[in-house]
């Protein structure tokens, strides 16, 4: 009897994942896990562009809604919550379709995850100071110097992981992206995969997510992020783009044409990074979104290489 096989949908904010993952699922009999940091958190509808019910059209998704976002959250917590859902639904007889957009978190599934060292409290100290002094752009560009590696796959603006793989260098002297000891991979759990990435022209991409960003200030961002701010978010919720601009804007830091144009830029590169990120997860087969309806087209071209390579993926 052949492995269980699970399904990864990746690609750039923006191109359709979610929707696609949808329409797939309702073909393959699967079932989504959701791949994003930040759909994890109730009450972040808007601003992480959350499927509504009617949106899932009924298709069972995991990982959405499921900690306050109050709550912190990390690659490890994602991880132990989907490999249990994988489990779940292959035992079901179902396909898990993992859909989403964090790197990270699609490589701790696919290859396993490194074993890092407890934190320092002398050295997180040192470094919550040298944060306080220096800022964190000083701090970024000593993370490029150190680990250019490790350093291209964080943003700029993410503290928490600036300071995680600095305060990693300086407990073990060893950069953090040669921190090798690996947790099992699927392969090593006993199941195949295969993994699709959606690739739209960048400049369509990007208009879309311009346009995106507009909507979501229609739809009611602001008064999401109100509501939010009334209780103190975690510092991986406050890693979500656009919550920090309109936080920023509501204490008068920022006036709200700057702090949208701030939430489209800051999307337009996590974008950019995505696609470096998923360039170099071998065996990925890229998906172009071409034509009059790129989601038909994918979704056909999706499930006939599906059907093809199930018996005999990774």
């Amino acid at each position: 009897m052949p492995q269980p096989a699970v399904l990864f949908l990746v690609g750039p904010t923006g191109s359709g994942k979610s929707a696609l993952a949808v329409r797939l699922a309702k073909k393959i009999n699967g079932e989504i896990i959701s791949c994003d940091s930040m759909l994890v958190y109730k009450q972040m509808n808007i601003g992480t562009a959350k499927l509504s019910m009617k949106e899932r059209q009924g298709v069972k998704h995991h990982l959405i809604s499921i900690i306050s976002p109050h709550e912190t959250f990390s690659v490890n917590d994602f991880r132990k919550r989907a490999l249990r859902a994988i489990t779940e639904i292959t035992n079901r007889g179902r396909v898990p379709i993992v859909a989403g957009g964090s790197g990270l978190y699609v490589r701790s599934l696919i290859h396993g995850l490194a074993e890092q060292p407890k934190g320092g409290e002398a050295v997180h100290q040192q470094l919550s100071d040298d944060l306080k002094r220096k800022g964190l752009g000083e701090l970024y560009g000593q993370l490029q110097k150190i680990d250019p590696i490790r350093a291209d796959e964080i943003l700029p603006g993410d503290e928490r992981r600036i300071l995680r793989a600095l305060e990693i260098f300086y407990l073990t002297k060893q950069r953090p992206s040669q921190w090798r000891r690996k947790r099992e991979s699927l392969k090593d759990l006993g199941y195949r995969w295969v993994i699709f990435g959606l690739d739209p022209d960048r400049g369509e991409l990007y208009e879309k997510i311009n346009a995106r960003v507009l909507a979501m200030m229609k739809k009611g961002f602001l008064a999401e992020v109100k509501r939010l701010s009334k209780g103190r978010l975690s510092q991986t919720a406050l890693q979500a783009i656009g919550y920090h601009e309109m936080l920023a804007y509501l204490k008068g830091q920022l006036v709200l044409k700057s702090a949208i144009e701030r939430t489209q830029q800051r999307t337009r590169q996590l974008a950019k990074k995505q696609w470096i990120w998923f360039r170099k997860e071998k065996g990925l087969q890229w998906i172009a979104l071409k034509g009059n309806s790129p989601l038909s087209d994918a979704e056909k071209k999706i499930i006939r290489e599906w059907q093809q390579k199930k018996e005999n993926v990774k």
